[in-house]
Parts: structure tokens; C-alpha cells; sequence
């Protein structure tokens, strides 16, 4: 990146949106509107269809940001997956799972 921007420490999704002076100027220049743009900042994920279409806006005004930048945030977001255990698909395996009773029918012969 060249235009001062850390390039040891690997740019999160959140991070490439905030490139921009505002997210009402993001939005503009990648054509989707603020509720779609603050998903992605909550979801520090941008689908990677949307990607090419904000390299280009990126290199209109100027603001340095390739592929490569895109890669390094998907890898940083699987990363940060990775160590942040889900609540609700924790492995539950230390716990015991109670048995349901048994219901045995037998058939009158």
C-alpha cells in the first residue's frame, strides 16, 4: 500500500471499508446502500463478489487496495473464527447426555 498504510499488519473487511473518508461515500462508490456496508462492518465480511467492484472504486479516489488485501482479511477473519469459540456450537462432549428411558414394546403373541 502506498500511501502509508502498516503493510505488516494484514487490513481486516472493517478496515478496508474505513479506507473511505465516510461509509456514505463507500456506499456511494460501490452502489449498495448504508444497512448492507454496516452488515459488513458487524460482520467484518465483504462477499467476495463485491470485491472487484471496490478495487475499482478504491483506485478512483485514489486509495491503494488490491486482491491481496481481500485474501489477508478473509484469512484474518477465518483467524479470528478460529479462537473465538461460538456459543452455541461449543463441543459438549465433557458433559454427560442423559439417557432417554428405553420404551420396549412388547407384542402380545
Amino acid at each position: 500500500m502506498t500511501d502509508g498504510q502498516d503493510t505488516e499488519q494484514p487490513l481486516s473487511f472493517t478496515d478496508i471499508i474505513r479506507r473511505w473518508d465516510n461509509l456514505k461515500s463507500f456506499c456511494a462508490d460501490v452502489g449498495v446502500p448504508d444497512p448492507t456496508a454496516r452488515a459488513w462492518i458487524n460482520r467484518d465480511r465483504i462477499p467476495s463478489h463485491h470485491w472487484v467492484t471496490i478495487i475499482e472504486a478504491a483506485r478512483a479516489r485514489g486509495i491503494a487496495l488490491d486482491l491481496g488485501d481481500f485474501t489477508a482479511a478473509l484469512a484474518l477473519s477465518q483467524q479470528r473464527r478460529m479462537r473465538t469459540p461460538a456459543s452455541d456450537t461449543s463441543d459438549h462432549s465433557s458433559t454427560p447426555r442423559r439417557q432417554r428411558p428405553s420404551r420396549l414394546v412388547q407384542c402380545a403373541r
